[in-house]
């Protein structure tokens, strides 16, 4: 009898310490995903900022539009009121005069002064006399609002502008449900052991051939300035087609994974990143959201767009699908632009790809590197639809209004 007591007394204290050790565990791993989602926001809001700009043409529609200042108020405060996009006094619209409606001067533009530290987006809508061109340009902070919310938001203004009330964003079938845990940072983990390791493979070469451009966090050492950004409006290839080709520039320039963005704005409070971002094989397999789901590896949270983050997506391809935008506007929208201020200039390739009224819009950047090994691949996206953009160049220029630092960000 006293064995058997004996024998549950050491089975109970068993199962204390492997409670305990359990208790303790886990404490840790939430003690080190806090601090993880913690150093994804650093205090630099300058590395955050993503521009975008809208084109439209209003010839068929030239006297639809209220271009005073205070029909911009009134229609930030309907989009903020009834839409719920935004926080209140978190976004301004501002009516702007300018000589002439020219694209690149517009888009180059130092940040708007109202952008911080006051409002977190800023839709600016650019006019001339006697033309019936219209320009939106979008400064907004990814860590607070992301850029499909914005570039919805811009098309509001013009619905309001001309008379009508705001379209709800058309999300369509919304991502399933995204809880950061082990099985994200266990994604985390594998992209940067097979980063590493890709570059302890080729480090002899990299060593030998100054021209090697690899790809992996090595190619950071080997960046060459002026990085070219493209614009092609309604290309000659299609959605799917886009996607296709995008694969074919993967197998060409040695890239082994796509990296993409999965927005969570429905479940996610107003004002906070709403966006994860994961890696997978095939840029085929962006279709399937369970796929994006599994392969997801980082938190709700948007990093600097610096080096450090530029090293993570060194072996792949970045697809950035803005969906489709069909709002009720009598101007036809034949321009858009996406750029972040301060992209590195090896950062991986990108595809940005969104439809308007129907119409595809693609943006291409690319490292010098790659422009010239895919030049013939982009040939087939129509060459006369190609557009080079001029983008704002230094981040001081771009900045020299705005504070060095902005409290909360």
């Amino acid at each position: 009898y006293q064995r058997r007591v004996r024998g549950a007394n050491r089975r109970m204290e068993l199962w204390k310490w492997a409670l305990a050790l359990t208790g303790t565990s886990t404490v840790a791993v939430l003690g080190f995903l806090r601090y993880l989602v913690w150093f994804m926001h650093p205090r630099r809001y300058k590395r955050t900022t993503l521009l975008l700009q809208l084109e439209l043409d209003y010839s068929k529609a030239p006297e639809v539009l209220h271009q005073d200042q205070a029909a911009h108020d009134k229609a930030g405060q309907q989009i903020t009121e009834q839409l719920g996009k935004f926080k209140k006094n978190e976004l301004k619209v501002l009516a702007r005069q300018v000589s002439e409606i020219d694209p690149d001067t517009i888009y180059a533009m130092e940040a708007p002064a109202e952008f911080y530290p006051k409002y977190r987006t800023v839709i600016e809508c650019f006019y001339a006399p006697g033309s019936s061109k219209a320009i939106a340009r979008i400064c907004t902070h990814l860590k607070c609002y992301d850029g499909v919310v914005c570039i919805g938001a811009a098309l509001n203004v013009f619905e309001c502008l001309e008379g009508n009330a705001p379209s709800p964003p058309a999300i369509g079938v919304p991502n399933p449900h995204f809880g950061y845990g082990l099985w994200t940072f266990w994604n985390y983990l594998k992209m940067n052991n097979r980063l590493h390791r890709s570059m302890l493979a080729s480090l002899p070469k990299f060593l030998s051939d100054r021209e090697y451009f690899p790809s992996n966090p090595l190619a950071l050492w080997r960046e060459k300035p002026n990085r070219e950004w493209h614009h092609w409006s309604e290309p000659r290839l299609g959605f799917k087609e886009i996607r296709t080709l995008a694969s074919r520039i993967m197998d060409r320039l040695d890239l082994s994974y796509v990296m993409y963005t999965s927005n969570y704005a429905h479940e996610r409070p107003t004002g906070t990143c709403s966006v994860a971002m994961g890696s997978m094989p095939s840029v085929l397999d962006l279709a399937d959201k369970d796929k994006k789901l599994a392969n997801l590896w980082s938190p709700t949270a948007f990093v600097d767009v610096d080096n450090q983050f530029a090293a993570l997506g060194t072996n792949s391809i970045f697809w950035n699908n803005y969906g489709k935008h069909d709002h009720a506007i009598s101007g036809r929208v034949t321009g858009f632009r996406w750029f972040v201020p301060g992209t590195p200039p090896a950062f991986c390739p990108i595809f940005t790809v969104i439809s308007i009224h129907g119409k595809v819009h693609l943006l291409v950047s690319l490292a010098a590197q790659h422009q010239a090994k895919v030049e013939d691949l982009l040939e087939e996206l129509g060459p006369d639809r190609r557009h080079h953009l001029k983008v704002p160049e230094s981040m001081d220029e771009f900045y020299q209004s705005s504070p060095e630092h902005v409290p909360g960000l």
